[in-house]
């Protein structure tokens, strides 16, 4: 292992590995603290991980990719992986090392193994100091202890992609040189970060917008079906399945409902009817819907029937399934106190109108054939976009792929399923309930994990068999 010892304690103690280090740990401790430090102004005090996680979760990745894994990680493999070969062909070490009485095979692995440890030291180093700042944000480093498991799977997943990315550049050292793989690594670090903002520049049309709608609307669906028991997924089905003008009243029925649980159980003045004056302690009101989850029939004694008491369960599971921030109360969600564009009830009726037009009435052949043009153009922007490759399938390894769909901080629905249409009888396209539970997003990661292990493999034997076949005299 002399020649391991030899290229490691060279990479290690070489000045460019500290610097960059160095100015990696830097750059990611600051972005991270202040984008934390900003979402954990949307919290109360007192927040807890969860609660981070369900406000920050998907935004801390996607930040994360483009800054960590798309940039910094590749200036750092352009320059350090110039020392396993390049470097060393330039000024002849190399020739001495292979008039040693050691094969080539063992020179490689050796050289390769010196140069993946010193990745690992990067990779573990750098974001784990960076992550140290956290510790100052929420009450007993809560931010820290949330995003920790997920900073371990970043640096599982960007020593993952460096394998394939440090093959290929090493392959190009063995007959290129070191200013050259620099700047082409570099160059091609930035445009991948780059190529995840083409998609905001490009302008979409009116078919683009209806597909990611409708998308919208089946993926909210999917969501119900799998956080929802049963029997309150029932009370959802029914909604989607009724007529737009049934679907209205149904909503309006949740809301003056809620408003009724309200003013009879949770306040305490009774001279005020009026939702919008209506005092709010979430403490109170979480204990109350609490009991009205587990013991509903305590509830009579306010002057509630049976039927309005099984509703407000209901509902209250319901909204619970959508609630991202602690500050978010049910009054507030079903709009009394908020905009129409982030009350929670009033997204249910723009869903529940949406899915109830491509279940119910269908679209026609025109329309249809429109909608297939614009899933072939964003499987294209999304096969194509090497960014979006990486961020979607950090966010699998997440576990972030589907967050709440509804809530005052926004929703999270991606639209961006595969949406399968069948032919009915008055030769409209409509799209089956059943068929909905079952549909898939458009980029498969699964499959992208697959291509990318062929592709490193590939990479790694390329590299062996050409430094073996390479005469070095």
């Amino acid at each position: 292992m002399a020649i391991f010892k030899y290229s490691f304690k060279k990479m290690v103690f070489s000045p460019s590995s500290w610097v960059l280090l160095t100015v990696s740990t830097l750059l990611l401790g600051c972005i991270w603290y202040f984008f934390n430090s900003t979402i954990t102004g949307h919290l109360i005090p007192g927040f807890s991980s969860s609660d981070f996680l369900n406000i920050a979760l998907a935004r801390w990745t996607m930040t994360s990719a483009i800054l960590f894994v798309d940039v910094l990680l590749f200036i750092f493999i352009a320059i350090k992986a110039t020392q396993v070969f390049r470097d060393e062909l330039d000024d002849g070490t190399l020739l001495i090392l292979v008039s040693k009485p050691v094969t080539k095979n063992s020179l490689y692995l050796q050289k390769i193994l010196a140069f993946q440890t010193m990745m690992a030291l990067f990779l573990i180093i750098s974001p784990l100091v960076a992550s140290l700042p956290l510790l100052l944000l929420g009450n007993n480093g809560v931010v820290f202890i949330a995003l920790l498991p997920k900073i371990l799977i970043l640096i599982v997943f960007a020593f993952f992609l460096q394998l394939i990315a440090s093959s290929l550049i090493i392959l190009l050292s063995l007959s290129t040189s070191s200013k050259i793989i620099v700047c082409i690594t570099i160059v091609f670090g930035f445009a991948i970060a780059l190529s995840s903002m083409v998609s905001k520049f490009i302008q979409p049309n009116q078919s683009d917008l209806e597909y990611t709608n409708i998308s919208h609307d089946v993926e909210t669906y999917q969501y119900f079906h799998n956080n929802l028991a049963t029997t309150d997924f029932n009370l959802i089905n029914n909604l989607v399945t009724s007529s737009e003008k049934q679907a209205q009243a149904e909503i309006t029925t949740w809301s003056n409902s809620i408003v009724n649980f309200y003013l009879k159980v949770l306040h305490s003045d009774p001279t005020i009817t009026d939702p919008n004056k209506i005092a709010v302690n979430l403490e109170i009101e979480q204990q109350q819907l609490k009991l009205l989850a587990q013991d509903p029939e305590r509830f009579t004694a306010y002057g509630l029937t049976t039927a309005q008491i099984k509703l407000d369960a209901k509902l209250y599971r319901i909204l619970e399934t959508t609630r991202i921030l602690p500050t978010d109360n049910y009054l507030s969600m079903i709009g009394t106190r908020v905009t129409e564009d982030s009350n929670m009830f009033f997204s249910m009726a723009k869903f529940a109108t949406g899915i109830n037009n491509i279940v119910n009435d269908g679209i026609s052949e025109a329309t249809y054939h429109k909608l297939q043009a614009s899933l072939t153009k964003q499987r294209l922007m999304k096969y194509l976009n090497i960014s979006s490759q990486w961020e979607d399938m950090l966010q699998v390894m997440m576990g972030n792929e589907q967050t709440k769909v509804f809530g005052s901080y926004g929703s999270n629905a991606t639209g961006n399923l595969v949406l399968n249409f069948t032919k009915n009888s008055n030769g409209n396209y409509m799209i089956n309930l059943k068929d909905i539970k079952s549909m898939n997003v458009i980029l498969n990661s699964i499959g992208l994990f697959s291509v990318y292990i062929i592709l490193g493999i590939v990479a790694f034997m390329s590299t062996w068999y050409f430094f073996n076949r390479r005469d070095f005299t």
